[in-house]
Formats: C-alpha cells, sequence, structure tokens
C-alpha cells in the first residue's frame, strides 16, 4: 500500500510514531508543509532512505479561497506514482480543499484527522480569547479570526460565514474517513455527514516508556505543566496558581521554539522561584526521566475543548493523575475521582491544590489507567485504511447531451435526441447537489469532449472532489493541446475503436479519417491519464476481427480492453438485423480472442453484454454484470427529451430491459446473469442459449 501523509506539524509525538511504524510495512510519501506570506510554491525534496519526504512552501490559509499553486505543487509531487491513501493531519492553517481535490483526481482514497478544531473554526480552537465559542453554529461567529479572514476576502461576515459552512461540508462530502481524537469532535461533525460510518472517533495512542520510580524525600507534592506557555494552554491558570499558593512546587516542561516573546518575558520572574523548575524543550524520547518521574500531578488548564492532548494521555500512562477543567473533550478521556480532578473555576481549582497539599484529596482506588498505546492506534488506522479501500464506488453517470461528432451506426442514443448540450449552469448546480452521495463521476453523451465548456465542466467537478472518468470516441485527444489540459484532471478514459483497420472503422463512425484520430488520441492520452480502456463495440461487420482488434490496440500501449456486445438501443435497434450479430456467430471468435489475451501480461479483459453461456468458464468473473456490478451503487442521469431537465435511471432499471428463456432457470448461473435485451430476444428468440451445470468439471466450456 502507498500512504502518503500531508502535514503542516513536523513535531505530533502520535502522527510521527505511526508514520514510522507505517514505512515497515508499506510505501510512505511524507509531505511537510510550511506556511509562508512569500510563498511561490516551491517544493524540494528531501533525501532519505526510509520514506520519501517532500517539503512545500504554501501561502497562509485564507480559509475559503481555492490556492491554485498548492493544487499544482500536490500534483506534481504524486503524479509520478499516485498513492493508495491520502491521509492529511489537519492542523491550523493547512488548506484541506487543493490538498482533496488533488487527492481524489489520482484516484486515492482520503482519510483526514482532525488535530484541531479548525475544520469549523477560523481560529481552530472553539475560542474567541475570552471564552469558548459555540459550537453548533458557524454562521454566527464574529471571532477576530472570522472577522479577519471576511475582510481579507472582502465579504460581509455574515456572507463569509454562511460560505464557510457550503466550504466545509464540501470537505466532508470529499473525505472517504474523518479521524475525530474526541468524541466531542465527533458530535460536532455528525449534523453535517450524510454518512454516519464516515466519522470514527480514535483517541490517540501513546508510545513512550514507563517512568522510573522516583524516591523523594520531601512529601510536598510536584504538579507539573507540559506544553506551550499561552493564555490558551492555560498559562494565566498557572500563574494564578503560584501567586496564590506559596511554596508550591511546580515542574514546568515548556516549548518555547517559535514562542512569541512576550511569552517568554513572563517566564522570568517566574523562574527566579526556587520552588519552580523550568525545563525547556525536552526530547520525546527523555519525558519519562526528566518529566514524568518527577511530578506528582499533571495540570491541563487549557482554555478550549482540546482534542487530545497528548500530554494528558501520557499522564495516565504513566499512572499520574490529572487535574482538568470541567470540558467535554477532556472529561470523556478520564474518570473523575479514579484518574482525574475536575475544577469549574479558578476558586475551586485553588481548593482543590490546597487539599491535595495537605493531604486531604483523595483518589478511589484502583487508577483507571485504559489509555491505548501506538500498537493498538496503528492497527485502528489500518483497518480504516482497509475499510474504505474495500468499499465499492458510488458512481454518478452524467449524460451531458447529446450532441456528438461522430454517426455510429450502433449509437444507443441514434436520431431521437435533441442534438443539443444541456447548460453548464444546470450541469454544476446537479454535480453540487449529488456531491453528498457519489464519489465517482462519469462523463458521458453525445460526446463530452466536443462541449465548448468542457473544460470549465471538468474543473468544477474537479473543485467538487469528484473522481472523473470520461466516455469519449476520443478524436479530440488527437490534439495535443487538449491533452495537456486534460491531464491536469487525472481522468480514467474509456474511448473505443471498432477495428484494426482504419476503412473498416470509419464504416462504423460515419466520418472518414475518425481512425486516425482515435488512434492519435488512445496515445497520447496513455501518457496523462490514470487509466485507459478501449472498447472494441462488436457488430456484424467486426466480430471476425476481434484477436486482430485486441492485438493491435496492446501494440499501441493499450493494458484495458473491453469486448461487448451491443446494446439493441437507438441505431443499434432501428437496423437491427444489419448491425447486432447473434451470440453464436460471436462465441467461437471471441473465444480465439481470449485465448491469444490469457497468454498476455498486464492486460485486462472485461466482458460487457454476455450471458454466462457464452463466455467460456475462465473468463466469467471478468463480465461487467453480475459479479463486477453487485453492490456498486450508480445513478444514472440522462437530458429529458425537453428542456434542461434530468430523468433519473438507477443502473438496476437496467434489467426491466432484460429476458431470460425458459431453460435459464436451471442454469448454474442462473442468479447472477442478467439475461439479454428483450430486442434480442424478439429477433432471436431464446434456442442459442443453453443452461450450465452446477458441477463445475461438466461446466461448458463453449
Amino acid at each position: 500500500m502507498h500512504i502518503a501523509h500531508i502535514s503542516s506539524s513536523l513535531y505530533h509525538p502520535c502522527f510521527w510514531e505511526l508514520v514510522r511504524r507505517q514505512k515497515i510495512r508499506h510505501q510512505i510519501t511524507y509531505i511537510s508543509l510550511e506556511t509562508s506570506v512569500d510563498s511561490d510554491g516551491q517544493t524540494t525534496l528531501h533525501s532519505r532512505t526510509d520514506l520519501r519526504h517532500i517539503h512545500i512552501r504554501c501561502s497562509p490559509d485564507n480559509n475559503i479561497v481555492y490556492d491554485e499553486r498548492l493544487r499544482l505543487a500536490l500534483d506534481n509531487a504524486l503524479k509520478a506514482d499516485p498513492p493508495d491513501i491520502v491521509h492529511v493531519h489537519l492542523f491550523s492553517g493547512t488548506k484541506l480543499r487543493p490538498i482533496l481535490t488533488t487527492a481524489a483526481s489520482l484516484g486515492a482514497r482520503i482519510v483526514v484527522t482532525l488535530h484541531d478544531h479548525s475544520l469549523f473554526c477560523a481560529g481552530g480552537r472553539f475560542h474567541d480569547g475570552r471564552k469558548i465559542c459555540r459550537k453548533t453554529n458557524p454562521e454566527a461567529c464574529s471571532c477576530p479570526d472570522a472577522q479577519r479572514l471576511a475582510a481579507y476576502n472582502h465579504m460581509p461576515l455574515s456572507e463569509f460565514n454562511a460560505a464557510r459552512r457550503g466550504h466545509i461540508r464540501q470537505i466532508i462530502d470529499m473525505c472517504d474517513a474523518i479521524i475525530c481524537p474526541s468524541q466531542t469532535q465527533k458530535e460536532i461533525l455528525a449534523p453535517l455527514v450524510a454518512d454516519p460510518d464516515k466519522i470514527v472517533c480514535l483517541p490517540y495512542g501513546v508510545h513512550m516508556r514507563r517512568r522510573p520510580r522516583a524516591r523523594r524525600q520531601d512529601k510536598e507534592p510536584v504538579f507539573g505543566f507540559l506544553g506551550i506557555w499561552t493564555p490558551l494552554k492555560g498559562s494565566d491558570t498557572i500563574e494564578y496558581l503560584i501567586k496564590r499558593n506559596g511554596g508550591i512546587r511546580m515542574l514546568l516542561g515548556l516549548w518555547t521554539k517559535g514562542a512569541p516573546q512576550k511569552n517568554l518575558r513572563q517566564l522570568e520572574n517566574i523562574g527566579n522561584r526556587p520552588d519552580i523548575e523550568i525545563i525547556e524543550n525536552i526530547p520525546y524520547a527523555e519525558l519519562p526521566e526528566k518529566f514524568y518521574s518527577k511530578i506528582d500531578y499533571l495540570l491541563v488548564p487549557s482554555v478550549w475543548d482540546e482534542t487530545g492532548p497528548m500530554s494528558l494521555l501520557e499522564s495516565l500512562y504513566q499512572k499520574i493523575p490529572v487535574i482538568i477543567p470541567r470540558q467535554p473533550s477532556l472529561l470523556e478521556k478520564t474518570i473523575p475521582g479514579r484518574n482525574a480532578f475536575v475544577y469549574s473555576s479558578l476558586a475551586q481549582l485553588n481548593r482543590i491544590i490546597g487539599k491535595i497539599r495537605r493531604g486531604r484529596a483523595r483518589l478511589k482506588p484502583p487508577f483507571h489507567a485504559h489509555v491505548q498505546d501506538i500498537h493498538s492506534y496503528a492497527a485502528d488506522v489500518e483497518a480504516i485504511y482497509r475499510h474504505i479501500l474495500d468499499k465499492e464506488p458510488r458512481t454518478l453517470f452524467f449524460r451531458v447531451g447529446y450532441r456528438c461528432n461522430n454517426r455510429c451506426i450502433f449509437c444507443v442514443t441514434g436520431d431521437n435526441k435533441p442534438g443539443t448540450f444541456t447548460s453548464l449552469g444546470i450541469l454544476t448546480k446537479a454535480l453540487a447537489a449529488y456531491r453528498r452521495s457519489y464519489d465517482q463521476l462519469v462523463l458521458s453523451g453525445g460526446e463530452p469532449t466536443a462541449r465548448e465548456d468542457f473544460f470549465s465542466l471538468m474543473e468544477s467537478a474537479f473543485r467538487l472532489g469528484y473522481k472523473i472518468q470520461i466516455q469519449t470516441n476520443g478524436r479530440l485527444m488527437a490534439k495535443k493541446e487538449f491533452v495537456k489540459r486534460l491531464a491536469a484532471y487525472h481522468p480514467v478514459i474509456y474511448t473505443h475503436l471498432q477495428d484494426y483497420k482504419a476503412k473498416a472503422h470509419d464504416v462504423t463512425t460515419n466520418v472518414p479519417g475518425s481512425f486516425w484520430e482515435t488512434v492519435a488520441g488512445i496515445r497520447n492520452a496513455l501518457a496523462v491519464s490514470r487509466g485507459l480502456y478501449v472498447k472494441i463495440m462488436i457488430t456484424r461487420a467486426n466480430y471476425r476481427h476481434l484477436q486482430e482488434t485486441a492485438k493491435f490496440l496492446k501494440r499501441l500501449g493499450v493494458k484495458g480492453i473491453w469486448f461487448v456486445f451491443l446494446t439493441p438501443h437507438g441505431f443499434a435497434r432501428t437496423y437491427f438485423d444489419k448491425v447486432v450479430p447473434t451470440y453464436t456467430q460471436v462465441s467461437p471468435y471471441l473465444k480465439r480472442a481470449l485465448q491469444w489475451a490469457r497468454k498476455e501480461k498486464n492486460l485486462e479483459v472485461v466482458l460487457e453484454g454476455f450471458p454466462y453461456c457464452h463466455v467460456p468458464r475462465p473468463w466469467r468473473n471478468n463480465l461487467l454484470e453480475g459479479p463486477r456490478l453487485s453492490g456498486h451503487r450508480q445513478l444514472c442521469l440522462h437530458p429529458a427529451e425537453k428542456g434542461h431537465d434530468f430523468r433519473i435511471s438507477p443502473t438496476h432499471e437496467r434489467l426491466k430491459d432484460k429476458t431470460k428463456g425458459p431453460r435459464c432457470q436451471r442454469c448454474a448461473y442462473h442468479q447472477r446473469c442478467e439475461g439479454v435485451y428483450r430486442t434480442y430476444a424478439q429477433h432471436h428468440g431464446f434456442e442459442e442459449f443453453k443452461p450450465i451445470g452446477n458441477d463445475p468439471k461438466k461446466t461448458q466450456d463453449r
């Protein structure tokens, strides 16, 4: 498995230990993001033997404006070897949308871990500097961070907040899984998520040696504080306790790298007290000896609902009681009275400290220290990866109109549809409306690439985080400039070539020269697409050439070939006797082509439109219908006969057009086989369809 971790923080212990463990079993790409006002999207590759580390400088996050430079930098970093999983570690300042859209375009599954509240809150803390903010109503936010971002985007605050809520929904829709280190986060997120299984509450795992037992002569307890010296982390609370409790013993483990000088100057007076010890920037591996072995209680006086914090979990892991404010995200990780003292005000905190110092505060045994270690945390993350990789895609099949630059004799649209395209505005609204339910988009027509606004449509789908597929005749891809623009979206491309002879192909499309344009388009698309599949539409004119056409495509470099029996709709129904062969006619030539394909390496073969009794036994799992579509969720949107509305056609409605013969019920594949189209049965009956026995040794191998 190839996993790409993307983070703007380099120092989170749980995250780094997760990466360290994963690189033993998986291919890892680590992308670190650095915020810089004068950023130019510069990318730096750091040489490491154990993983691929890429550093990208990007501009500060302005919350709703899309960062095109970051998109291009990520695309260049990942497109040569696309990952299976992109795991984003969300800290304040991380620009999610360009990360998620790039990951989706490359076909990756997306996991986001919310290390703070920056998905919902402009400042990432649900705290405006004075009080905790309301978490359920982003539209009411008026904190300095929200006001600053609204001004930056030249928007009134109310309009900015409304846009931000839509922005949050789009991001959630793009994610395959969201990991919340706290249950509080999950509860905030739940009303915004269509699929509740997408959210997983997974507290951090601890990777730390047990602290050595300290031997001290005195009985005065030592209270510890670990973190950054800021008011949000509770520095004011610590100062209050020191002033109100003379002789209180404290050990302050502080991260001072990059801390504001104003905050550091406040420490000078505190550090001069004989009972206060300050240790700066303790390496993580040395925390058990230099910090946790010297304290009896850990103070976690944060004024905001922290997602961890790691110090709380580490303290419980070391069986050290904690003292916390009455905040949901902290309470859920502790058992008050067993491993934690809880306060609701500074006065109550002061009383708790006094009782502890006088020996009058006790916790009820046994001490509860149920904190998961990094082993179980990594296993849980791995299970999340496997789950989303195993999920069937949810596909939106989108006909963008019926106009086409070919006039194929087998076209399922035929001449009974309006030769127009649906307007871009209608299409983009529909794409946005269905994004919550579908993650994969198939653009079809007519010929979608013939639209003048084709790339505007592609950009809209890309920004919504769809994994894009295109069904095209491939002719416009013969233009290198067109393919160069198409490369930015990494689509999976499906095209068709009817014969290995130019004249035979052009007869089916009714466009002279279309063969060579399609061949050139295939060559160009192979270099830029995420996947290219070529369909051979089987007609009366070409069924004898299936092997030769497949060999020709293999020589072009094609690695995915579909053999497709025609759907008798449109022109194929109008000219049925002239266009559609029988299964009996096709079977020996199909078998010959499949025997050749079986010997070829790196060639994927799919069969579409065939009943099981006309497919050789080794190839029955390659049928599109049946096993490949089981559990596959698909919705088809077609332009209506009049106007720009859509008619909805779920995939299972295809079965209403199909039927089976009287002998089919005796077939071993009766439950899996879709049968044949009614139009075909009306012309040829059921005589050529013979049931397959249940004994694999006696199964027909036609």
